[in-house]
């Protein structure tokens, strides 16, 4: 493209899309910025404190004993930051965070929106929080041109011999069995047995579980909408 010379170097000085290094300097970054973060929210001191689980933090009150209870969270993910508390909390975490980095217009989860997170779906009713990851599963069966439905995720599963090594099938079978793991363990658990059975026989009987997989796509092609966790929380 001659957009640079051959003896020519560039040096970057921030995180650039798309290197791959950009998101290990960026996460760096940010929880080197969060823990000094500082807000007052109804005549207190509050900021954030790295909980045990990657990626969560707690909202903490300055001073406070460790026995106190936790005043939210702010779960991260590369940029995305989805806030859990009370709403005024929620908002004063969030003018907190717009101190440091610029932000997009914060968004409060209800009935009338849903917010999406990492591929899913988050809508708030009356008795709770529903997750559902509708979109990445339409997609899903858009890309594998699934056909017809199913009313279970699995048919009666055959005993069978190992099969011959098949790079092909074995590629096809891995790559399937990921992106189904991927709604099993998120907000599919009535898929968790049939994908953890096809992961157990991607190596040995790859082109069985093709077929397991393709009859387990058109079981999803008849519920995609299904929302299946619920978070009794009425903080969000």
């Amino acid at each position: 493209m001659n957009l640079v010379k051959p003896d020519e170097t560039w040096i970057t000085k921030q995180a650039l899309y798309g290197l791959i290094e950009s998101l290990g300097d960026w996460g760096q970054h940010r929880d080197e910025q969060l823990p000094h973060l500082r807000w007052r929210h109804a005549g207190q001191e509050f900021t954030l404190k790295e909980t045990k689980e990657r990626h969560v933090w707690a909202v903490r009150r300055v001073g406070a004993p460790a026995t106190e209870d936790n005043h939210g969270f702010v779960l991260v993910y590369v940029d995305d930051m989805p806030l859990f508390g009370d709403t005024e909390q929620v908002k004063a975490t969030a003018n907190a965070v717009k101190s440091l980095w610029e932000c997009s217009p914060l968004e409060l989860l209800g009935e009338a929106k849903e917010l999406r997170f990492c591929g899913m779906e988050l809508r708030r009713y009356k008795s709770g929080v529903f997750l559902s990851q509708t979109g990445y599963l339409v997609e899903m069966l858009k890309r594998y041109e699934v056909q017809g439905v199913e009313p279970y995720p699995l048919p009666k599963v055959e005993d069978g011999e190992d099969e011959e090594p098949y790079l092909k099938a074995l590629r096809r079978a891995q790559t399937l069995v990921g992106e189904l793991l991927w709604a099993s363990t998120r907000t599919r658990p009535d898929i968790a047995f049939a994908t953890g059975l096809l992961d157990r026989l991607a190596h040995r009987r790859p082109n069985y579980v093709n077929t397991l997989g393709e009859h387990l796509l058109k079981y999803l092609q008849g519920t995609t909408d299904r929302k299946s966790t619920r978070l009794n929380s009425s903080h969000v």
